[in-house]
């Protein structure tokens, strides 16, 4: 009876695309039956994240929030099959739990490639194991806070006065946005080396070289982060960061319109250290006096000026960010928020003219005007 059971779950693990390479070499701590289930329900679990499915039952359910942070990385991972999963290792933590390292690879022209390396916990039950992202495991030592409803996770530095503040801008923007509140669970970090290796990511060669990232999910009525922005201790905090963060959480990104999205976080947030009043302060020297210029121009062809390429700032997102503070004293943060929803950037920008047209009045071809009129009224 029990060959009969492997062969047939052998046989279901062989119709995966996803199929696991288990190496002859590679020692497993588990006998037969049980090398078949856990074979099949780990085929079944990359399969699953290959193809961006996040409803898998081989998804461990206490843990399945941290885990669709690892799930957003591994969507298309296979790229067509032509990467394949190799089982490097696995290491029985106990009775019910064990810690699994994978590969990515492929063979081109004789030589090995890889695209990930992978650690995943696979919780062995009574007919399946499930699997998850090793984030509770990695940070077992590490101190907490909770403050309203977002708790934050460190390694014991953390400023709570700048914590605070963001808690604070943080209730400001989604009450804007009108988003629903989330228990929020913040994981600091120093960099994106560190914010992979808390969800399970070796290395992936997408990101190859790259310094410093963060990243999201939301479950239900609660949401994890992990920032790796060389802020580990939270000793500053980018209002103008955390705008374009809450944002995302309320507008698909492909219907938003970038140009006025960063208009929002210059009059939200601020940007490289400026505020909002210091950035018009210094677009006004610029450009107050240079009376022929046409708006509608620089909305085509942006201009830089910021004191140096890094700590660059948009001409056009400053005219954008005094038209959204006109629509919100008269109007209401609604009608930013349509503006918000014009469209991605396009050339010629007619969806932005039409949408600005619809709520204002003001054509395409009386543009320039409006702006000159919010430039020539506004206060610093």
């Amino acid at each position: 009876m029990k060959s009969k059971l492997l062969l047939l779950i052998l046989i279901s693990s062989l119709s995966s695309n996803a199929q696991v390479i288990i190496q002859s070499h590679i020692k497993i701590p588990l006998d037969s039956i049980e090398q078949g289930i856990f074979h099949n329900s780990l085929n079944e679990f990359l399969l699953a994240a290959d193809k961006g499915n996040k409803e898998s039952e081989t998804i461990l359910k206490d843990e399945k929030l941290a885990t669709l942070l690892l799930l957003d990385e591994l969507e298309g991972i296979t790229d067509a099959s032509t990467f394949k999963p190799y089982l490097l290792s696995i290491q029985k933590l106990d009775s019910k739990a064990y810690l699994i390292q994978l590969a990515y690879s492929q063979v081109r022209n004789n030589e090995s490639y890889q695209k990930a390396q992978l650690t995943l916990m696979a919780h062995k039950e009574a007919n399946s194991f499930k699997f998850s992202t090793p984030l509770k495991r990695n940070t077992i030592y590490w101190k907490s806070k909770t403050l309203q409803n977002t708790t934050f996770y460190d390694q014991g530095n953390l400023n709570l006065k700048n914590a605070s503040t963001f808690i604070e801008k943080t209730t400001e923007f989604d009450t804007k946005l009108k988003l629903p509140e989330k228990s929020t669970a913040i994981y600091l970090t120093e960099n994106l080396t560190d914010v992979f290796n808390l969800i399970g990511i070796n290395y992936l060669a997408p990101y190859n070289g790259r310094r410093y990232a963060s990243t999201m999910a939301s479950l239900n009525n609660r949401a994890i982060i992990i920032q790796g922005n060389g802020n580990p201790s939270f000793e500053t905090f980018d209002t103008h960061d955390l705008w374009h963060d809450r944002l995302a959480l309320a507008v698909n990104r492909r219907k938003t319109n970038r140009p006025v999205d960063e208009a929002c976080a210059y009059l939200y947030g601020g940007s490289w250290g400026y505020t909002w009043e210091e950035i018009l302060a210094k677009f006004k020297e610029t450009y107050a006096h240079r009376k022929d210029i046409d708006w509608k121009y620089y909305k085509e062809y942006p201009e830089d000026f910021g004191e140096s390429q890094e700590k660059h700032l948009m001409a056009d997102y400053v005219a954008n960010a005094l038209i959204i503070e006109k629509l919100e004293k008269e109007m209401g943060f609604s009608a930013v928020l349509e503006l918000l929803n014009s469209g991605p950037y396009e050339k010629g920008n007619a969806n932005y003219y039409k949408t600005l047209e619809k709520l204002t009045g003001v054509s395409e071809e009386k543009y320039s005007d409006m702006v000159w009129d919010l430039i020539n009224s506004s206060k610093e």
